[in-house]
C-alpha cells in the first residue's frame, strides 16, 4: 500500500459532540443527540454483535466487518455524565477527542457559530473513563481553524497539546480530529511532523490518506433508520 495511504472497506467511523437536552437558547442544537437516542444506537450495534475499536486498532485494521470506531469531539461534561453510563452499560469504548488547553473550563470559542457557554470534563473524569478504557486524543490546544495557522502556530498548537496530554494521561497520544473539521496541507504536514500518526476529519466520502480520515456525524435530527444505514453500508441518505 501506498505511504500514507488507509484502506477501509467496511468499518464505520461516527462522531458525536453533545450527549444531552439542549437548552432553548442554544443555536447549534443538531450537535446534541438525546441520551435515550444514544441509548438505541449502542442497543443496536449490541444486537448486531459490533465491538468497538480504538484509533490504532483501527488504522491497523480498519477493514474488519461488525466493527465501529466511535468518536466524540471537544470532550463536553456531558459525554461523562451521559454517554460514559451507556457505553458501560453495553460493554463499549469510544474516543474523545480532547481541546488539551481547555479541560476542565466552560467555554463557547471565538470562532464557533455556537456561543452559549458549555462546560468541558475535568481531569478527574477523564482519568476514571481512561481507567475504564475510554481512549483520549488530541483535539488541538484551543480549539482554532487550524487551516488559518502558519507553520509556527500550527505546531505550538498541535505539539503543545499532545504533550499536555501525555503528561496527564502517561501514553502516547497519536491522532488527531481537526476542529470544526477543516484542514489544508500544510496542516498535515505539521501533523505528521509533530508525530501524529494520522488525523480525523468531519468530511463525508473517501479521503486521499491517513490525515484525512473521513467520519459521519450523528446529529440530534438524525433517525435510527439513519445511524443503521451508516454503519451497515457506510452511507447515508441525504
Amino acid at each position: 500500500m501506498e505511504r500514507g495511504k488507509v484502506k477501509f472497506v467496511r468499518t464505520p467511523v461516527i462522531f458525536y459532540h453533545k450527549i444531552g437536552y439542549p437548552a432553548q437558547e442554544v443555536k447549534l442544537q443538531n450537535l446534541f443527540v438525546t441520551p435515550e437516542n444514544f441509548s438505541r444506537h449502542l442497543r443496536y450495534l449490541c444486537l448486531r454483535n459490533f465491538r468497538t475499536f480504538a484509533c490504532r486498532e483501527y488504522l491497523e485494521n480498519g477493514n474488519r466487518s461488525r466493527a465501529v470506531l466511535i468518536t466524540f469531539d471537544d470532550g463536553f461534561r456531558n459525554n461523562y455524565e451521559f454517554a460514559f453510563p451507556l457505553l458501560k452499560k453495553f460493554g463499549f469504548t469510544a474516543t474523545i477527542f480532547l481541546v488539551a488547553g481547555d479541560v476542565g473550563k466552560k467555554v463557547a470559542w471565538e470562532e464557533s457559530e455556537e456561543q452559549h457557554p458549555e462546560e468541558l470534563l475535568t481531569w478527574e473524569q477523564i482519568l476514571e473513563m481512561h481507567d475504564y478504557g475510554i481512549e483520549f486524543q488530541s483535539h488541538g490546544l484551543t480549539h482554532r481553524h487550524l487551516e488559518k495557522l502558519s507553520a509556527g502556530e500550527l505546531r505550538e498548537e498541535l505539539k503543545t497539546a499532545k504533550g499536555i496530554l501525555e503528561d496527564k494521561l502517561h501514553k502516547k497520544i497519536e491522532f488527531l480530529a481537526y476542529p470544526y473539521g477543516t484542514y489544508n496541507d500544510l496542516v498535515k504536514k505539521i501533523a505528521r511532523e509533530c508525530g501524529y500518526r494520522a488525523a480525523f476529519t468531519t468530511w463525508r466520502g473517501p479521503g486521499r490518506d491517513r490525515y484525512e480520515i473521513r467520519r459521519m456525524g450523528i446529529k440530534y435530527n438524525h433517525s435510527l433508520i439513519k445511524f443503521i444505514r451508516y454503519v451497515e453500508w457506510g452511507k447515508r441518505k441525504k
